[in-house]
């Protein structure tokens, strides 16, 4: 099943633009640069990105959102260990003030409360 991840950032505030946008650029670049070690295709099915436009003020400073879509878990377990993707979240973790992470599954609702172990 596809599988979206969407990652927010706030940049902190003397970061330029330029290297908020060198960020933007890289994060639209992974479709490109995570490639599937033997198939050679790309783990990223899809990716899109912008600056925060929304009038409702919920956004908890976050600025820029970028939207990752994978064919499946195993693609997207993959991505998380390629070289481009490990760099990119180091570049952002240098920039950000905050970096959110949030990935589902498309159609998928159930919600699983963690197990809590017992004392």
């Amino acid at each position: 099943m596809p599988i979206t991840q969407v990652a927010q950032v706030q940049f902190r505030d003397l970061v330029s633009q330029e290297e908020i946008q060198e960020i933007c650029d890289c994060a639209l670049a992974l479709q490109k640069t995570c490639l599937h070690p033997t198939t050679k295709k790309p783990l990223v099915k899809s990716v899109t990105g912008g600056i925060d436009n929304s009038p409702e003020g919920l956004q908890d400073g976050m600025t820029h959102v970028f939207v990752f879509e994978f064919d499946n878990e195993d693609d997207k377990s993959l991505y998380q260990g390629i070289e481009p993707r490990r760099e990119f979240a180091e570049a952002v973790g240098r920039v950000a003030a905050k970096y959110t992470v949030v990935d589902f599954t498309q159609g998928v609702f159930e919600y699983r409360r963690p197990s809590v172990a017992s004392s």
